[in-house]
């Protein structure tokens, strides 16, 4: 349940479980001698993960309105929206399970993300009898994450996604 003290930020909690069956339990692996590929041996064996999962997010909006009656705009709605996440998991009977998908491939972790999302959007002069036009002009997202299990002390993984849609119909991305 987010919690929001005096309205200045929301603060969510999280705790939850995964269970994920398994068929298969990889006994070992070989190179391809064709492909070069790494491939999985495997025999019948019913095996369950089990995932226990906690966390936090902490998030709050700071905004501003302006009016600046040209570049067909009748307002823009400019906010910034920082974040952090917290989780936590641990994971039991996680070895020799088959990789099929990035999703097997979950560890124990204790990692920490945040972000910042820098928002530009506007709504359009409508003429006489139409409605005003709204889309999101600009979309700046820059972000990080770490994860303190980490045994090689890596910095993490860094993100950054720039969205531009000055006029209806042309958009630009970036990641």
């Amino acid at each position: 349940r987010p919690l929001s003290p005096g309205g200045l930020f929301t603060v969510t909690p999280f705790v939850g479980g995964r269970l994920t069956a398994y068929d298969q339990r990889v006994t070992g692996t070989h190179v391809s001698a064709r492909e070069g590929r790494v491939i999985e041996e495997t025999d019948d064996d019913v095996r369950v993960r089990r995932l226990v999962e906690a966390g936090t997010d902490v998030e709050t909006v700071v905004s501003r309105v302006y009016r600046p009656g040209r570049w067909g705009f009748d307002a823009l709605l400019h906010t910034i929206e920082p974040r952090v996440n917290y989780t936590w998991i641990d994971g039991r009977d996680m070895d020799r399970l088959p990789a099929w998908s990035e999703l097997d491939r979950l560890r124990d972790s204790n990692r920490i993300e945040y972000s910042l999302v820098n928002r530009v959007r506007g709504r359009t002069v409508a003429p006489a009898n139409t409605e005003a036009v709204r889309l999101e002009v600009v979309r700046l997202l820059l972000g990080h994450s770490i994860d303190l299990n980490d045994d090689d002390r890596r910095s993490g993984d860094a993100i950054g996604d720039l969205i531009l849609q000055p006029r209806q119909g042309l958009s630009l991305r970036s990641t």
